[in-house]
């Protein structure tokens, strides 16, 4: 997760002590949500890593998406889901948070606009398959071909 450096402070609300959940039962709705969406991370997992985005992060900035990155979207993306999200909004985080942030693939000296359009398009047509649309994922790539004005 990506916290903010500086939040704003808010008034906090005394809520009512509720009942506590234990341990082993927030670990089994997790493992419940990962059983019963297994086939859909599959078939996200199987469109990103197949699609053309992984092509052009691997050409154009020499980066993949490894083991930790799976394990993590198979536990994230499921969960996500199961508390009211959609996968694909899941995907967009994850995918902005560890792949699109600051250093990695934008805000590097070395990454041109072309570059940058390049896994624009990569990923809107990998996003097809995907549904809905990749808004952090888009917002960190639109800030810095702002910042790289027009070439």
């Amino acid at each position: 997760m990506t916290l903010p450096r500086h939040e704003a402070e808010f008034p906090l609300i005394q809520l009512p002590r509720q009942q506590g959940i234990s341990w082993r039962s927030l670990k089994e709705c997790f493992e419940a949500a990962k059983s019963k969406r297994r086939v859909e991370v599959d078939r996200l997992l199987g469109e990103l890593t197949t699609g053309p985005l992984i092509k052009v992060l691997d050409e154009q900035f020499r980066i993949g998406l490894g083991n930790r990155f799976d394990r993590q979207a198979r536990s994230f993306l499921p969960v996500f889901e199961a508390t009211g999200g959609s996968m694909a909004t899941a995907l967009d985080h994850l995918l902005a948070s560890r792949v699109f942030r600051s250093g990695k693939v934008t805000a590097r000296y070395d990454t041109s606009r072309s570059n940058l359009e390049a896994v624009q398009t990569a990923l809107a047509q990998t996003w097809k398959g995907v549904g809905g649309t990749p808004v952090q994922c888009l917002s960190s790539i639109e800030t810095d071909l702002r910042t790289k004005g027009k070439a």
